[in-house]
């Protein structure tokens, strides 16, 4: 239990910088959590809003309001589920896709003067993998883990 206490606390500080970025951006990191997911997706291929909500582990009135946020922001686009009337598809788009990729940039450069130095690439590439397999195994034993944070930890 003290490597989980030790990784929460490696967790803390990037999240911290992850709110610090999304702020930059003008949004969250509840926000660019949404468009992490998305981003996933291959192009073009929107997912269920009640996929989303789980993913998240939020309400569907707070995963409703960030959607709305994104939608108004062109980063993402929200359509009916032809299958099920009731229910709404949403895709990233391109403006999206493009905002990850920044907010990605900015907590690595944010990250890198903290973390950086402190493993080779080798290393920082086997932590990944290791990483992987917990969330693999912990996905396996039906202990949900929100997608959003299956990040790679290389800074």
């Amino acid at each position: 239990m003290a490597a989980v206490q030790r990784i929460r606390a490696v967790v803390a500080l990037l999240d911290r910088s992850a709110e610090r970025v999304a702020r930059r951006l003008g949004f969250n990191a509840g926000d660019m959590a949404v468009l992490y997911i998305l981003n996933r997706t291959a192009p073009g291929a929107p997912i269920r809003a009640t996929d989303l909500q789980r993913s998240l582990m939020n309400t569907s009135g707070a995963v409703a309001k960030r959607l709305d946020r994104l939608q108004a922001a062109a980063l993402v686009r929200r359509e009916p589920d032809p299958s099920d009337g009731r229910a709404q598809l949403v895709a990233i788009t391109a403006e999206g896709r493009a905002l990850v990729i920044a907010s990605r940039a900015a907590i690595s450069a944010e990250a890198r003067p903290r973390f950086g130095d402190v493993m080779t690439p080798r290393e920082w590439a086997q932590l990944n993998q290791l990483l992987d397999r917990l969330v693999d195994y912990a996905q396996a034993m039906d202990a949900p883990i929100p997608s959003h944070r299956r990040i790679d930890v290389t800074p």
